[in-house]
């Protein structure tokens, strides 16, 4: 009668050392975890992107008020920076400003005590960024805003 008693400790030791299906409980506790930290990792990223398009329109409206020279064509240089967007409708605000060598600003038809002020075109552009879900205490959508500025002048 020992060999059945001492078989049953056996399948029961064996039973007792298997791990495959706390491997497998464990990895059905972990995959929603790490899905949403992938999720979440996924939409800042995004976020990221949307900064950088709008750095990157900015830059090409700057880019388009350069080739212009010290002719003002806010028209021109707002549709420079939708058209590297690719965003028709993105609010996209140049304006031209005139300092002196100090840095002070000033109106662009006065001058810097004798010295011809320094012309620079400032694009400054404006959107939004709407998470793919809605966070705790974060708002619905972002406001991004980005600027760029050079010397025409």
């Amino acid at each position: 009668m020992t060999k059945p008693n001492t078989s049953r400790r056996r399948t029961l030791r064996a039973l007792w050392q298997r791990a495959g299906g706390n491997v497998t409980v464990e990895l059905a506790m972990a995959v929603p975890i790490l899905a949403m930290l992938l999720v979440g990792v996924i939409d800042v990223a995004m976020g990221f992107q949307a900064k950088l398009r709008l750095e990157s329109a900015a830059r090409a409206g700057a880019q388009y008020a350069i080739t212009l020279g010290a002719t003002e064509d806010t028209a021109g240089i707002t549709q420079a920076a939708r058209d590297d967007a690719a965003d028709p409708v993105l609010d996209v605000v140049p304006q031209y400003v005139c300092r002196c060598l100090n840095g002070n600003t000033i109106p662009c038809n006065s001058n810097c005590g004798g010295e011809v002020p320094l012309k620079y075109a400032v694009v400054t552009v404006n959107g939004n960024y709407t998470p793919l879900f809605n966070y705790p205490g974060l708002p619905p959508a972002m406001a991004l805003t980005a600027d760029a500025q050079i010397r025409v002048r």
